[in-house]
């Protein structure tokens, strides 16, 4: 595990990664999410559950990722299975984490679509009572894409506004990541 947090622990090294636990015939059933914010919301519950194989079938094949606001870097288009790979290897510690999303909106023009939400995403490190914290607040801009009778999320950009307790519970620096302030 690494150390802190950086962009390449949450956009990947670019290796190809295997996700383990999937038999042959689930990685080929394909789920059906029939609202583009449906995808949203099970990229969060899918998240916090820890099913890494489910997860992974929210995404296109590629998703271009903006962590940006939070760890600095670039953004990067990669494999979802590599995404999802690296959230795991680097967040599948955590005791639990919760992403709620509020104040959802979503624009459908034909087979794609962009949608944006509120959201508040708590990590826990240790015991339920008096372990670790780590809460970050912002917003979500995804962009969305209509395939077979579905919707998967092909772009997803974090915009932190808010943080509060230990970050270092998820290999991020102590201190935060001094940002300049823009006008939204």
């Amino acid at each position: 595990m690494p150390s802190h947090l950086t962009r390449r622990s949450i956009l990947g090294s670019g290796a190809a990664i295997a996700v383990v636990g999937v038999t042959a015939a689930e990685a080929a059933a394909e789920e059906v999410i029939s609202d583009p914010l449906g995808a949203t919301r099970e990229m969060a519950v899918r998240f916090d559950l820890k099913q890494w194989d489910r997860l992974v079938q929210v995404f296109t094949t590629e998703v271009h990722v903006d962590y940006t606001g939070l760890v600095g870097g670039e953004p990067a288009t990669v494999p979802a299975a590599t995404l999802v790979g690296d959230w795991r290897r680097n967040l599948g510690h955590l005791s639990a984490t919760q992403h709620m999303l509020a104040n959802q909106a979503v624009r459908v023009t034909g087979r794609e679509a962009g949608a944006t939400a509120d959201f508040q995403a708590t990590h826990r490190s240790g015991p339920l009572v008096g372990g670790r914290l780590w809460v970050l607040g912002g917003r979500y801009d995804y962009r969305l894409t209509r395939v077979g009778g579905g919707w998967r999320i092909n772009s997803v950009t974090m915009h932190p506004l808010w943080e509060h307790g230990d970050r270092t519970i998820i290999g991020l620096p102590a201190g935060g990541r001094r940002r300049r302030a823009t006008a939204r």
